[in-house]
C-alpha cells in the first residue's frame, strides 16, 4: 500500500485533495467526463419515461 496522501485517501475526493502533480490534460478530459456523465444521465430519464409509453401503447393494442 501506498504511504503517500492519495493512497491513503478514503474516498476519490480525499485522495484528489491530496494529488500535488496535475497534468494539462486533466481539465480538458475532466470536461469530457462530465458532458457524458451528462448524456448518460439523460439517456437513462429518456428510457425510463419511454418504458411506461410502450408499455401502455401494448396493453391498448387489440
Amino acid at each position: 500500500m501506498r504511504s503517500n496522501a492519495v493512497g491513503n485517501a478514503s474516498t476519490p475526493s480525499d485522495g484528489a485533495a491530496g494529488q500535488t502533480v496535475w497534468l494539462p490534460v486533466e481539465t480538458t478530459t475532466a470536461v469530457l467526463i462530465t458532458r457524458q456523465a451528462r448524456q448518460r444521465l439523460d439517456l437513462d430519464r429518456e428510457i425510463k419515461d419511454t418504458g411506461p409509453l410502450i408499455r401502455d401503447r401494448f396493453r391498448t393494442h387489440p
